[in-house]
């Protein structure tokens, strides 16, 4: 069975019985109307949690049209490999809906009569305005691109490489994405993300418990070794609409009996961090989200606020 994994905005209650049905792992990116889906067939568990791995060539990503939410349609699929390992962060659409990045953390190859997951390097450009929608170009990036965001200008893409510590900036003119830098670091780097004025990005360091900020100028991207601290092993982050706060998705630690802990998510404002523990005892959280910036309702729809689907409102930013 594919492992899917899924970003965007929840639409309504088709889509939401689409995402159930995906509930092994989602990765998902929403851009106007569309959304992408990556469906990994290498990777699976069996029912005492042991990883079952199978051999590369059925991996897809779906291009799903949104212009009528209540009836979602599959317009392309891609013959793409994917990894449902590393966050859930791993793919984007530009703000214009036009270009979607994905990257592809980890191969299966063989190992002599087994099979092994191994990191991988590229990362694939498709082009959202074609008809269908298609591949416009393969990116070689860092080893294990996984977690990476879109600026908000739509110029710029930075890419988190688990598997050599470093981060990839990418230049974005239409489907024309080159690299043009890279930002090295002590450690593992999950998942970048910018801040809404895209003057600054916060990455992920996993083993280090921390969240480093990234200064941007024009096209210059520069590690000024500001860290924050989070909660245990985080592994993905969020900025809220206003650029105040930031949120992390912490993994947690194992207590002494192997059971994980929840972790803490660490508030980041002006440059400081203020961690509190995670109001809810869950194990080993992967992703997090947050609701749009909404503006203030007139009386005639707060009479109707009740009867809408809160999903409609809901858009996870990754």
């Amino acid at each position: 069975m594919p492992v899917t994994r899924t970003v965007g905005l929840c639409l309504g209650a088709s889509l939401g019985a689409a995402i159930l049905l995906c509930s092994s792992g989602l990765h998902l990116a929403y851009g106007k109307p569309f959304m992408i889906v990556g469906s990994d067939e290498k990777v699976w568990w069996d029912d005492d949690g042991k990883t079952v791995l199978s051999a590369p060539g059925k991996d897809t990503v779906l291009i799903v049209d949104l212009a009528n939410p209540e009836d979602p349609k599959i317009v392309a699929t891609l013959p793409l490999k994917n990894s449902i390992v590393g966050p859930p962060v791993n793919l984007d659409i530009d703000p214009t809906g036009a270009v979607a990045l994905v990257a592809d953390s980890v191969d299966v190859t063989k190992d002599g009569d087994a099979l092994k997951q191994v990191p991988d390097n590229k990362i694939y450009v498709i082009d959202l305005k074609a008809s269908p929608p298609k591949l416009a170009a393969t990116v070689t990036g860092g080893k294990q691109p996984s977690g990476l965001s879109i600026s908000p200008s739509g110029k710029m893409a930075l890419v988190a490489n688990r598997g050599d510590n470093s981060i990839s900036v990418l230049s974005l003119n239409g489907t024309d994405v080159k690299v043009t830098d890279t930002l090295t670091f002590p450690d593992s780097v999950a998942h970048v993300v910018f801040t809404p004025d895209g003057k600054r990005a916060l990455a992920v360091r996993f083993p280090a418990h921390k969240v480093s900020v990234l200064d941007i100028a024009g096209d210059k991207v520069t590690y000024n070794k500001l860290d924050l601290p989070t909660g245990q092993w985080p592994y993905n982050v969020v900025v809220t609409p206003n650029g105040k706060i930031a949120l992390t998705s912490d993994n947690g630690h194992r207590s002494g009996g192997g059971r994980r802990r929840p972790g803490r998510a660490g508030d980041v404002t002006e440059g400081r961090s203020r961690g509190r523990r995670h109001p809810a005892r869950l194990q080993q959280q992967e992703g997090v989200f947050l609701p749009e910036e909404r503006q203030p309702l007139d009386p005639e729809d707060r009479r109707q606020e009740g009867d809408q689907d809160p999903g409609h409102r809901g858009r996870r930013i990754a």
